[in-house]
């Protein structure tokens, strides 16, 4: 098949999907994984394999990250933060945990170590904004409940990536408590720090234009500086690039950005952000310009998510993929939970009503970071297959049943929901 013919399937499978979403409400990844499975059930293909898979997403997700940090607003996240930090932290971090003490019951012919059950628990929890947002945005729903959804979905990859890599290292060498206590901090802040800098460089790399397209390509180029410096130090990649698209989306809307306040005092502060006005102008187009761009990346992932899914492989393990999807549903939902309940207790927080709770619940669709996570797995590892196949099922299950009964949700409770619009 030619580049001409690919990038045809591409824009119309997109305009395909955008338009179910608008008119059916369908979610885009669902149309788009159902007709490129269809295509192959007709023995139609546009050739994809794991290796093109890993390679475009990692291409991809620079991209994609930065276009969802920064329809984040840096207010929201300081108001937010806790909740934030418990959904995308500690519930991540407890789900794990459950998911390994549970190994006997949801793999229970399998002698999985506790590395390797670390690591496939880290790639069922990182969870993928999109479906989420294409439900959402067929609905009226308060904005912070989607702030929370949307959020902890970002953040959530990054510290599911980072639990995978020490899981990844730990599958390597053998390491003691201590060891790994010892690495898991020294990881986080070189991928915190890598994060920091490159936002730094990216605020002042800003000075160069005050045109809205340039600018954008300044903030893509610091995405993937941000990305390639992590891999070369070897530190979570996808921490440091969250890191450091937060740190220019704060620094773009901050006020010394938007009323220059500062213009006339030397220093630090000044030297920083006198010349930000204009990209703090610019940032509605920014986002636009980035949003499209992100848009097109998503249809390609998906589409090559398809591709990727081989059926007669999951069913071989159709056993497999459905304990792991139970109980992680299961987990979230606990998780989840817990959650609502320490947002009655803790008087800063949003207070998470079982509405929310349920929505929340069902916003824990799996998406191509977990494909990536899964094919960095060495070829030597013994369970390489079975994880591979729990993955693809598990982002299946959940972009179809989850979707299907988020929408179900919401259209039943919309009268709720729409009362709650300005919250």
């Amino acid at each position: 098949m030619g580049f001409l013919e690919i990038g045809l399937i591409v824009i119309g499978l997109m305009v395909l999907s955008m338009v179910a979403q608008e008119r059916l409400k369908i979610p885009m990844p669902v149309t788009l994984i159902s007709v490129v499975l269809l295509f192959a059930v007709f023995g139609y293909h546009i050739e994809i394999k794991g290796s093109t898979f890993d390679s475009m997403l990692m291409l991809l997700l620079p991209l994609l990250i930065s276009s969802d940090v920064l329809n984040l607003k840096p207010d929201e996240l300081k108001k937010n933060w806790l909740s934030v930090v418990l959904t995308a932290g500690v519930v991540v971090v407890a789900s794990v945990i459950l998911g390994v003490l549970l190994k006997a019951y949801i793999l229970p012919h399998y002698d999985l170590s506790i590395p390797a059950m670390v690591a496939l628990m880290a790639m069922v929890v990182a969870t993928d904004p999109v479906t989420v947002s294409a439900v959402f945005s067929n609905f009226r729903l308060p904005h912070h409940l989607k702030f929370i959804a949307e959020s902890e979905s970002l953040f959530n990859d990054a510290s599911a990536f980072v639990i995978f890599g020490i899981a990844l290292t730990m599958l390597a060498q053998p390491m003691s408590a201590d060891e790994v206590l010892v690495f898991s901090v020294v990881t986080i802040s070189m991928s915190l720090l890598v994060g920091l800098i490159v936002g730094v460089v990216g605020i002042l790399l800003l000075k160069l234009s005050n045109g809205a397209q340039t600018e954008t390509a300044i903030i893509l180029l610091v995405a993937y500086l941000s990305f390639e410096f992590a891999e070369y130090f070897e530190v979570a990649a996808i921490f440091s690039l969250v890191v450091s698209m937060v740190v220019m989306n704060a620094a773009i809307l901050s006020e010394d950005s938007r009323f220059n306040i500062h213009a006339n005092r030397p220093g630090l502060r000044h030297k920083l952000f006198s010349h930000l006005n204009d990209t703090y102008q610019n940032h509605p187009s920014i986002v636009q310009f980035l949003g499209f761009a992100a848009l097109l990346a998503n249809v390609l992932l998906y589409i090559s998510i398809g591709e990727i899914i081989n059926l007669h492989c999951l069913l071989g393990y159709w056993k497999e993929i459905l304990a792991v999807f139970v109980a992680t549903s299961l987990i979230r939902a606990l998780m989840m939970w817990r959650f609502k309940n320490t947002s009655h207790r803790v008087e800063s927080m949003e207070t998470i009503s079982f509405d929310w709770w349920v929505v929340l619940t069902f916003a824990g669709v799996k998406g191509g970071l977990s494909i990536l996570m899964v094919h960095m797995l060495p070829e030597t590892f013994i369970y390489k297959e079975l994880f591979t196949a729990i993955i693809l099922g598990n982002i299946i299950l959940t972009t179809f049943v989850y979707s299907l009964l988020l929408t179900v949700y919401v259209k039943m409770r919309r009268v709720s929901f729409s009362s709650q619009v300005g919250l």
